[in-house]
């Protein structure tokens, strides 16, 4: 009974910090980065995604950043949704999900453009609770609003693809190595 209890007790806390995030990082407009007074005139202007900031979009890259990139470190999880975000400009859309959500056919099998996107939904972690999710979830809204690290951005260096070290998938090597951030490896076209 007393984990019954404490579970529903954690369950409730997961859900009202979801809304707590949803609410505090939904903007009516996105804000524009404005560097303090001091540094204003030097700062270097900031990448700027034309991505609509939906529920919707804010859902679907914080899934992607959470089954992707969930285990790492700040940094990782940001460079994962940049790439997500580089993968949207690219291709021109503002629907985040048809990004995440792509797939082919190749000799009757499914692929997908992200892994976990192909699993059964029953095989899927729901990951609205949690610390992890949590975190991907505010990550998602920093980039959605356009307050990417420096550091990132330009480390990531316009990469458009990326996997995890221990797989070694046959595109990457046509593909121009850009860095390695945590478990990840992350590219450019050549």
């Amino acid at each position: 009974m007393v984990k019954f209890m404490l579970a529903i007790v954690i369950a409730l806390l997961s859900a009202i910090l979801l809304c707590f995030f949803l609410i505090l990082f939904r903007p009516q407009t996105p804000p524009k980065f404005l560097p303090p007074p001091n540094v204003r005139e030097a700062a270097e202007p900031r990448k700027q995604w034309n991505i609509t900031y939906t529920n919707q979009n804010l859902w679907c890259l914080s899934e992607a950043i959470f089954h992707e990139a969930g285990t790492e470190s700040s940094r990782g999880k940001e460079a994962v949704g940049i790439v997500i975000l580089n993968r949207a400009e690219q291709k021109a859309t503002q629907n985040l999900c048809s990004i995440v959500h792509e797939s082919t056919l190749v000799d009757g099998k499914r692929i997908c453009q992200f892994s976990y996107y192909c699993l059964i939904p029953q095989k899927r972690i729901n990951p609205t609770s949690g610390v992890n999710w949590a975190e991907c979830v505010f990550i998602s809204a920093k980039l959605m609003n356009n307050e990417v690290s420096m550091e990132n951005e330009s480390l990531t260096a316009g990469a458009i693809y990326f996997h995890a070290d221990y797989v070694h998938p046959a595109w990457a090597k046509n593909k121009k190595l850009i860095v390695k951030i945590g478990s990840h490896l992350f590219y450019g076209d050549k």
